[in-house]
């Protein structure tokens, strides 16, 4: 079991773990991460692989190597979402790429409402993930379609919520590591912050994960 959990750890700090799984209670996620928040390891790959051993290994113990993957998978892009501690580890084990910030408190608009329902105007968009890898998206008929390297897709429902606040609703995806994070239902905020001459300021903000973020959105 041990030598499972050591092989599932190196996949964390590489940052290559996919596929979802139905295993894993939110109660267990939420136990590894009181267990991280709570522990006085150092030492950050021995810290999580303690937590994982601790609370997920006697679940991936009952079942074959297959589902096991997925069982962890599943847990480690859902502890990225709701657990900060969690996700403060990676930033340290892989730092960001790209425009993205962490924030402490959601800042004002520098813009009108005008400018801010420009941004649906534009004939083209992208962003950086956290990993470096730039992301097409599309904005038309409601829709929010975020297109990946890899040909994979999600798509997600657009609507204001005031002047320049936008609410996404997400809907399906066939991205292993979107579909993985999300669930058909959940929602996110993007506040948009600045104009720049080539791109938005943006804040993603989602509530329940305690996530707020500033990221760049480029339009053409």
């Amino acid at each position: 079991m041990k030598i499972r959990i050591l092989f599932f750890i190196i996949s964390l700090s590489t940052g290559k773990a996919y596929a979802q799984s139905t295993i894993v209670s939110d109660s267990l996620i939420g136990e590894i991460c009181k267990t991280l928040i709570k522990s006085r390891e150092f030492d950050d790959s021995v810290k999580v692989f303690k937590a994982f051993e601790l609370h997920l290994g006697p679940a991936l113990s009952k079942i074959d190597d297959s589902l096991a993957m997925e069982a962890f998978n599943y847990t480690f892009f859902q502890l990225q979402k709701f657990c900060k501690e969690f996700k403060t580890i990676l930033d340290r084990l892989n730092p960001p790429k790209g425009d993205w910030t962490s924030l402490e408190s959601k800042p004002a608009t520098k813009l009108q409402k005008k400018t801010c329902r420009e941004f649906l105007n534009h004939n083209g968009y992208y962003y950086l993930e956290t990993n470096g890898d730039t992301v097409k998206l599309s904005l038309a008929n409601n829709l929010w379609v975020d297109h990946f390297k890899d040909g994979t897709s999600s798509k997600l429902k657009i609507g204001w919520t005031n002047d320049c606040e936008l609410e996404i609703t997400f809907i399906e995806s066939d991205n292993e590591i979107r579909k993985n994070y999300s669930k058909p239902g959940d929602k996110y905020k993007y506040h948009l912050l600045e104009k720049n001459n080539s791109y938005y300021t943006v804040c993603l903000e989602i509530k329940e994960a305690n996530i707020l973020e500033a990221f760049r959105i480029y339009y053409y």
